[in-house]
């Protein structure tokens, strides 16, 4: 989801999308990112606490281990806004490192797409 009208700041940014998955009543939140710093493969968040987010973080990173990037780690965070901001299970995958020329050597929009629906469904 993206903002509905153009936003005051990042928090106003992400508070419109957490009120649009909100008020859609979605099952789960997805917040797709790409990492930079110095690294390589993927690795997922969701908020502490949370059981039905921290299986959906695993699923998602291991799927997307299986089209190849590095398995990195499955972590619980309690700050992150849209993880604290919604109201259904929610993750935030960092996809890959935009940095890294074996990531970006990989990088495939449809196939990662795939796997991260794959990695959300179970399918």
């Amino acid at each position: 989801c993206a903002p509905t009208r153009t936003p005051t700041s990042t928090t106003d940014s992400l508070q419109q999308r957490c009120d649009a998955a909100n008020s859609a009543g979605a099952d789960y939140f997805a917040s797709i990112h790409f990492n930079v710093g110095g690294g390589n493969g993927t690795e997922t968040y969701y908020y502490t606490g949370n059981a039905v987010g921290q299986v959906l973080a695993t699923n998602v990173r291991d799927s997307m281990v299986s089209i190849g990037y590095t398995k990195r780690s499955v972590i619980a965070n309690s700050t992150f806004y849209v993880l604290k901001n919604t109201d259904m299970p929610s993750i935030l995958v960092e996809c890959a490192f935009l940095d890294s020329t074996t990531d970006m050597n990989m990088y495939n929009p449809d196939a990662m797409a795939s796997a991260i629906v794959k990695g959300l469904t179970m399918k």
